[in-house]
């Protein structure tokens, strides 16, 4: 009985956490905003949070007479399921080939917000992206801590949990890990829960066919790194939207007045200048 209870504990903590996230999360941002010097606090209490939070979902598994192994941080077919023929080859195939495209299109990202280009859902985040190197630290560091213990806590312990205490099919026990975890991502917006519900997709297809957390972990850890560290918080401002600075002399701008023409004469350039859109990264 106890097992039973702590599992569904678990989940409604889980549940309760993601609600609370959701509710908080515009005075969260504001506050980031208004004072750059809480993203190191907010870096930190997310690091620790998250390594309790993985801790207690742990001890509930060992609890319940699960062992690491069976909540997956072992090699193949150890995890909540035995995975598929292959599935450990082609799990970390897949693993790799995905973080490598998602950085490629992070890069891509990158040169287009140079450009001047704007995102309208990187906006919305964008209080949380470092600016600073010691803030990048903490990112990177809360990069690998997210890949590692919301692995373990989603595709991990929950999973094994449903299967070995609920007796809850394979589908249905995925199904309210993906629910769970693009709830924790509800801060970003309508998006941002499709957004991570669908990276939740791919790294709970990756743990059932490898039988193993260990790839989604890797590939977890590569998209936030690729969130946090290529792709900056906001767009570059364009040559165009820079303005001088109001020192109370006359600008003169930097056209060359094309000489009187003829009337009716239809050859002669125009004095304004033509503006060049920024050309998309390729």
């Amino acid at each position: 009985m106890t097992p039973l209870i702590l599992s569904v504990v678990l989940i409604l903590m889980l549940l309760a956490d993601a609600i609370l996230g959701a509710v908080r999360a515009r005075s969260v941002l504001a506050a980031l905003e208004a004072a750059p010097a809480n993203r190191v606090r907010f870096y930190r209490r997310a690091l620790a949070v998250g390594w309790v939070r993985a801790a207690m979902a742990t001890l509930v598994a060992l609890i319940a007479g699960l062992s690491l192994t069976e909540i997956g941080v072992s090699g193949p077919g150890g995890g909540p399921t035995d995975g598929a023929p292959d599935g450990w080859l082609l799990s970390w195939s897949a693993a790799i080939l995905i973080s490598v495209s998602t950085g490629v299109g992070a890069v891509r990202i990158r040169r287009a917000m140079r450009a001047g280009r704007a995102f309208p859902k990187r906006a919305r985040i964008a209080p949380l992206i470092p600016r600073t190197a010691g803030e990048r630290r903490y990112a990177a560091a809360l990069s690998v801590t997210a890949g590692i213990t919301e692995e373990i806590v989603f595709r991990g312990a929950l999973i094994a949990l449903g299967i070995e205490v609920l007796h809850l099919p394979v589908p249905a026990i995925a199904a309210l890990s993906l629910v769970l975890f693009a709830a924790f991502h509800a801060y970003q917006g309508r998006a941002g829960v499709l957004n991570a519900g669908l990276l939740g997709l791919w790294f709970t297809g990756l743990t059932l066919l490898a039988g193993s957390i260990l790839p989604a972990i890797v590939l977890h850890i590569a998209f936030d790194l690729w969130a946090f560290l290529v792709v900056p918080a906001e767009p570059t401002p364009r040559p165009a939207e820079v303005l001088p600075a109001d020192t109370g002399e006359r600008v003169v701008p930097l056209v060359d007045t094309p000489p009187p023409s003829d009337e009716g004469r239809t050859d002669a350039p125009s004095p304004i200048p033509a503006i060049r859109s920024p050309i998309p990264a390729g």
